[in-house]
């Protein structure tokens, strides 16, 4: 397999359990939109109008990652969905670093994965247009969606403890 390919969800014999990664990916973001309608809302202490768009943009961008996944459909349906999960989910990720309200330990995690998963888009979107560095360009991705699945895991451990 070649280093520069990262077969994740794409339909081929690198992929076998592809549909698994994509269902994943719609789930991901329904939970992610219902969890911060019906639990994160409450915690907000500002920038509301900044904190919709980005929940909605990320949840729904997670959604198109699923059912516009790289191997099947046109790559701009493919790139508009990564840019909209993983960039406003990263930038929605040091909002809440910035907004909510919870312990300094959580804010300052949700700061801090924000920042890595936004510096990690960034790295990948000059390693698409450096074609040099198109080596790396898996590694950033997945920091970048880890960063908010990591956000997720901790912020619903935080909130089942209240």
């Amino acid at each position: 397999m070649p280093l520069n390919q990262t077969y994740l969800g794409i339909t081929n014999n690198f992929s076998p359990q592809y549909m698994l990664l994509n269902i994943a990916f719609i789930i991901l973001g329904i939970i992610f939109i219902i969890s911060c309608i019906l639990e994160i809302n409450k915690r907000i202490n500002s920038n509301k109008i900044l904190y919709y768009p980005l929940m909605i943009i990320t949840g729904v961008g997670f959604i198109f990652l699923g059912i516009f996944s790289a191997g099947q459909t046109s790559i701009n349906n493919h790139q508009l969905a990564i840019f909209m999960s993983l960039l406003c989910g990263n930038i929605f990720l040091i909002l809440m670093g910035k907004t909510i309200n919870t312990n300094k330990i959580h804010r300052n995690t949700s700061l801090i994965l924000g920042i890595i998963g936004t510096i990690s888009f960034i790295i990948l979107t000059y390693s698409l247009i450096n074609k040099d560095m198109i080596i790396y360009m898996g590694l950033f991705e997945r920091i970048s969606i880890y960063t908010l699945i990591i956000w997720n895991i901790i912020t619903g451990t935080y909130l089942l403890k209240q």
